[in-house]
C-alpha cells in the first residue's frame, strides 16, 4: 500500500514537472526538411503556405517545404516585452544549400536518389546519389529540369548498391533562385544490355525525382521579375528599331541620302551589339533562362534585323549606282522576306510584353 502511494507520488511529481516545463517553453513547432526546428504560434495558413510567428519575428515558409508539424497551447509572455511590435517577415527559411530526397519502386526492384546543390568557386553544381538493388550495368538516365527546361542529361550504368556523382560546374554559371527537379530513371526499353532486359523482366519504368529549390520564393520571385522587366524593355526596344528601320527604308527609296542612311545603319548596328551583349553576359551567369522561349525569339529578331538593315543597304546602293558587298551569311532570303518574319516574330511577343505590363501595373 504504502509502495503504491510511492509510485502515485512519483508520477504526479513527474507529471507536474512535465507541465511547469510546457507552461515554460511550449508553443507550436514546426520541423523543416532541411532539419530545421522553428517555435512559435502559427498565425496565418492557406493551402500551399503557413506563417508562424516566432520571437525573431514572422516566417512565412510553403507547405511543401514541412516535415512535420506540432499543435501546442501557447503560454502567456512566450514573445516577451516586445510581443505587440510588428515583427518583420521573413520569408521561407530554407538554405542556399539546397537538398532534396526521392524514391521509387517496380516489382523487386527500387532506387532511391537524393541530390545537393554545391557552391563552389568555379560554379555550381549537383551531387546525386543513389541508391538501387537493380543488376550491376543497368542504365540510368539522369537529368535535370527546371521551369519545363532539361538543364543537364546524363547516361550512367549501375555500379553496386550506392553511387555518387557530381553534375558541374559549369563554367563558372550559377543557379538562379528558384525550383529544381533531379530525376534518375530506368526504362527496359532503353537498356543496352539484353542480359540486363532479362533480368528486369517486364517491370515498370522505375522514376526517382529529388525537388531542390535554391533561395527563398521571394529571391525567386526577384530575380524572375527583374529579368522580365529587363526582357520587355529589350523587346520594347527592338520594336522600335523595327519601325525606325522599315520607315526610313521607305522615305529612301523615294531619294536617298547616303550620308543620313548610313550614319543610322551604324548607329542601329550599335543598338542591336547592345542587346546582344547583355544577352550574351546573361547567358554566361545562369544555367538555366527564367524565359528561354521569349529570349529565343528576342535573339532571332536581332539577327534578322541585322540582316535586314544589310540588305536594306545593298537595295538603295544598287538604286543609286553605288558597289555594295553583301557580308556571306547562311539566311539567303531576300528582304521582304525576312520583314514578315519579324512581324510575325513581334506578333508572338506582343502578348507576352501587355501580360507582362498588366502584371507590373497591377504591383
Amino acid at each position: 500500500m504504502k509502495r503504491g502511494f510511492l509510485f502515485i507520488c512519483f508520477l504526479s511529481f513527474v507529471f507536474l514537472a512535465a507541465f511547469s516545463t510546457c507552461a515554460v517553453s511550449c508553443a507550436d513547432i514546426v520541423m523543416l526538411k532541411n532539419g530545421r526546428s522553428l517555435e512559435g504560434e502559427i498565425i496565418e495558413e492557406s493551402g500551399t503556405t503557413m506563417t508562424l510567428r516566432t520571437k525573431i519575428g514572422k516566417v512565412v515558409f510553403k507547405r511543401a517545404d514541412v516535415a512535420s508539424e506540432e499543435r501546442r497551447e501557447l503560454p502567456e509572455g512566450f514573445f516577451g516585452e516586445k510581443a505587440e511590435e510588428k515583427p518583420q517577415v521573413t520569408v521561407n527559411p530554407v538554405p542556399l544549400r539546397a537538398e532534396g530526397y526521392g524514391e521509387a519502386s517496380a516489382a523487386n526492384f527500387n532506387l532511391s536518389v537524393s541530390a545537393e546543390v554545391k557552391k563552389l568557386n568555379n560554379g555550381d553544381a549537383i551531387l546525386v546519389k543513389y541508391t538501387t538493388n537493380l543488376p550491376d550495368k543497368t542504365v540510368l538516365y539522369l537529368t535535370v529540369k527546371a521551369l519545363g527546361q532539361e538543364l543537364i542529361t546524363r547516361k550512367q550504368k549501375v555500379r553496386g548498391q550506392s553511387f555518387a556523382i557530381r553534375l558541374g560546374p559549369f563554367e563558372e554559371k550559377r543557379f538562379s533562385p528558384g525550383l529544381y527537379t533531379v530525376q534518375v530513371s530506368c526504362a527496359v526499353s532503353r537498356q543496352e544490355s539484353d542480359e540486363i532486359k532479362k533480368q528486369l523482366g517486364n517491370i515498370d519504368d522505375i522514376v526517382a525525382s529529388a525537388e531542390l529549390r535554391v533561395g527563398s520564393p521571394g529571391e525567386s520571385e526577384q530575380a524572375t521579375g527583374k529579368r522580365k522587366k529587363q526582357l520587355v524593355s529589350e523587346l520594347k526596344e527592338l520594336g522600335k528599331l523595327y519601325n525606325q528601320m522599315t520607315a526610313e527604308y521607305g522615305s529612301q527609296k523615294k531619294k536617298f541620302d547616303r550620308e543620313k542612311w548610313d550614319s543610322l545603319s551604324e548607329s542601329w548596328k550599335a543598338d542591336l551589339k547592345a542587346i546582344k551583349d547583355v544577352d550574351a553576359d546573361y547567358r554566361k551567369s545562369v544555367i538555366v533562362m527564367d524565359y528561354a522561349a521569349q529570349e529565343s525569339m528576342k535573339m532571332l529578331i536581332v539577327s534578322t534585323l541585322e540582316r535586314m538593315s544589310i540588305l536594306y543597304t545593298e537595295k538603295l546602293y544598287k538604286k543609286d549606282g553605288l558597289a555594295f558587298t553583301v557580308p556571306p551569311s547562311p539566311d539567303d532570303r531576300p528582304a521582304d522576306a525576312l520583314n514578315k518574319v519579324v512581324q510575325e516574330l513581334f506578333s508572338n511577343e506582343k502578348d507576352f510584353i501587355e501580360a507582362s505590363e498588366k502584371v507590373e501595373g497591377k504591383g
